[in-house]
């Protein structure tokens, strides 16, 4: 084991400590990237069924936070149309 002056912390705790984020961040990378691959399945599969015609030159941005806000426009693009076509369900009584 290697000697240390006080308050420092020895090579070998470092290294497990630089062992263990990076296998965090190989981690979080991973799942980052299923997150894009999921939401851009959802946004192109959208897009295509609803606004492909009109928006034929669209394409997903390649980032988690572009795709959830062009989800969010486009879904609330349907509501909207949905309002004021009058095709919104009613509860019956």
């Amino acid at each position: 084991m290697s000697s240390t002056r006080r308050g420092e912390i020895p090579d070998e705790d470092l290294l497990d400590e630089i062992e263990r984020l990076q296998a965090e961040l190989a981690e979080c990378r991973e799942r980052e990237r299923q997150a894009i691959d999921y939401a851009t399945k959802l946004a192109v599969n959208l897009h295509r069924r609803h606004y492909y015609p009109t928006a034929f030159d669209w394409e997903p941005l390649p980032d988690v936070l572009g795709l959830l806000t062009q989800i969010d426009h486009m879904t609330g693009a349907l509501w909207r149309m949905d309002g004021l076509s009058g095709a919104r369900g009613t509860a019956k009584e």
